[in-house]
């Protein structure tokens, strides 16, 4: 990793440093040596100089780049003894072990250099992944953090989804049943209305209106349901049953009729001519029921009357449209659609 690379370029950094102390140690040594070769050869020079004896040899050797060389001449080795032969010698090898020793001297420092660069590159690319070790640490955090509470989440999610699965199935269940409960229903309210007789029906408008609640007898009882054109989904407890309310029957009925009335019991009382005797009753005739039969104000249920004491009506949730006795005890009165 980052980190082992940084410690590896640190190593070698250390070894390059120790090597270009070393070559730095033997280029002094050999400097030395040149120094001194050199000081003996000045100090030779020098006496020379002063003795006048070898002036020109002297001056040669002082300013010479290869002092053996030239002190290989013939006249040279010939004016110099063997002792200053040594030292020139001497001098010419050190300048020579010197050079090399310079050279491996600045190598070793470019490699040490090379490798401390190297070393803090590596450093701060470790410095670098920690940073990101660091950042990505940190989202591993908050990502398990937001894992948990989405997961807390979904257990509610999941608790009341299985909470509404629960109820759905209850509803289903009462559903069917109450599906079940409404056909038994409707198969007897079609039964008890075969044998029922009308009494003498006044006019085509009453006939009319008799066949056709006949016909939806069975029907669903709907809060607020029914249109001019049939049964319909009511609201509020009727918005989920196709049917018809008791106002909506009527209106259904006298409208194929050709007579339009209100969807409401209270407008419906005041459309067509009111009867207040039952002995005055007419099959066609709507008839009302209210909670004080002395007020209008309360009237809650309206029915067809068929005759022969017999009305067909849609009575409430949970019922259906059928033929019931009219001589209910809350009559407060009754209309005629077909007159005005």
């Amino acid at each position: 990793d980052a980190s082992g690379a940084a410690q590896l370029a640190q190593s070698a950094a250390v070894r390059a440093s120790h090597q270009s102390d070393l070559a730095l140690a033997a280029q002094q040594t050999a400097q030395d040596a040149a120094d001194t070769a050199q000081l003996t050869l000045d100090r030779m020079a020098a006496g020379a100089f002063q003795t006048g004896g070898q002036m020109g040899i002297a001056a040669q050797l002082f300013v010479a780049r290869d002092p053996l060389e030239l002190a290989n001449g013939r006249n040279l080795m010939n004016s110099i003894g063997a002792y200053q032969q040594k030292v020139i010698v001497v001098l010419t090898q050190a300048r020579q072990a010197a050079t090399p020793a310079t050279g491996l001297a600045n190598a070793a420092k470019g490699r040490a250099a090379a490798a401390s660069q190297q070393a803090a590159q590596a450093l701060d690319r470790a410095d670098q992944s920690k940073n990101q070790a660091g950042q990505a640490r940190s989202l591993a955090v908050a990502a398990q953090a937001h894992a948990t509470q989405v997961l807390a989440r979904a257990g509610g999610y999941k608790r009341r989804a299985l909470v509404l699965v629960t109820r759905a199935e209850a509803a289903l269940g009462s559903a069917v049943h109450s599906a079940a409960r409404l056909e038994k229903a409707a198969a007897a309210a079609r039964a008890a209305a075969k044998p029922v007789r009308t009494g003498t029906i006044p006019n085509d408008a009453a006939g009319i209106a008799i066949h056709w609640a006949f016909q939806e007898i069975g029907q669903p009882y709907s809060w607020g349901g029914g249109t001019n054109d049939g049964p319909s989904r009511g609201f509020a407890q009727g918005a989920n049953t196709v049917g018809f309310d008791c106002s909506g029957l009527t209106m259904f009925a006298y409208h194929k009729a050709g007579i339009q009335l209100g969807h409401y019991t209270g407008s419906q009382w005041d459309q067509g001519k009111r009867i207040t005797s039952r002995a005055d009753l007419q099959p066609g005739d709507l008839l009302y029921f209210a909670a004080d039969i002395s007020d209008p104000g309360t009237i809650h249920h309206v029915a067809l009357f068929i005759g022969n004491g017999m009305m067909i009506e849609a009575p409430q949730t949970g019922d259906v449209v059928k033929v019931s006795p009219s001589t209910r005890s809350d009559f407060i009165g009754a209309t005629r659609p077909w007159q005005r």
